[in-house]
């Protein structure tokens, strides 16, 4: 899924822009393009990731009557079974493929593109700086233990 990603963000743009590529107006349009598309996907992306742990959270709250995570409370549940119970609780797995495509992305893009524009560079550091915390938020305050992708 990430090379159609890549072909559909660099190889149609200079497909599209063949007359004029790398020129100055190049750069003013579909440079200025190109480094709006990373910074939104810094910004949009990582917003959207927490759209599911949000729910996954107000699923809880709504389990238990949305009430406090006291012992007294922790009775108070609508579900019917220990196996029901414990999946609500634990929450979803973390997907760390997800965001991989994006991230292969924005390296593909920052180095085919930045000898002409190095802001790429800061544009690539910010994504990655934003996309970690997130990541990191989510993995250990939302989601349950991992899988194990080494053998």
């Amino acid at each position: 899924m990430s090379w159609l990603t890549i072909v559909n963000t660099c190889f149609i743009i200079l497909y599209v822009d063949k007359n004029a590529l790398f020129t100055t107006s190049w750069y003013k349009s579909t440079g200025i393009t190109l480094c709006m598309t990373i910074f939104t996907m810094a910004i949009v992306g990582n917003l959207l990731a927490f759209i599911g742990p949000i729910l996954a959270a107000l699923k809880k709250c709504f389990d238990r009557g949305c009430k406090t995570n006291s012992k007294e409370n922790a009775k108070n549940t609508r579900q019917l079974t220990q196996f029901d119970y414990e999946e609500k609780q634990l929450g979803n797995e973390f997907g760390i493929e997800k965001g991989f495509g994006n991230m292969v992305l924005v390296i593909f893009v920052t180095f085919s593109f930045s000898a002409g524009m190095p802001i790429l560079y800061l544009l690539a550091c910010v994504y990655f700086l934003i996309t970690y915390w997130v990541d990191k938020v989510i993995l250990l305050k939302f989601s349950r233990k991992p899988p194990n992708y080494s053998i």
